[in-house]
């Protein structure tokens, strides 16, 4: 299966448009994805470093997501909206014990 992610284009527009809009600013991978999985190991990298709350959270709730790409949204985020469907799918508490004190 190809990865499906939106890639930035290297002669992109400024200010950037969002995924999908632009062809300029945006193209699709179509790199190699590993079996099981909806994306190459490059774009999901991109994802999980995007810093995007939003981008985070559909990370968390796609059916398709790796234990490692849960436990790394578990440990890196600190928003409520990303920790607690990565944690619910790991079948952990949303935060360690040691932070509730």
């Amino acid at each position: 299966m190809r990865c499906r992610s939106w890639r930035l284009q290297r002669d992109s527009h400024m200010p950037l448009h969002p995924p999908g809009t632009c062809r300029v600013c945006w193209g699709v991978c179509r790199d190699e994805a590993a079996p099981g999985r909806r994306r190459c190991a490059s774009c999901e990298r991109s994802l999980l470093h995007s810093g995007s709350v939003p981008i985070h959270a559909a990370l968390a709730y796609e059916p398709d997501a790796s234990v490692e790409t849960l436990v790394t949204l578990h440990s890196m985020s600190g928003d409520i909206r990303v920790v607690q469907p990565a944690a619910q799918r790991l079948g952990r508490p949303v935060f360690a014990e040691e932070e509730m004190d």
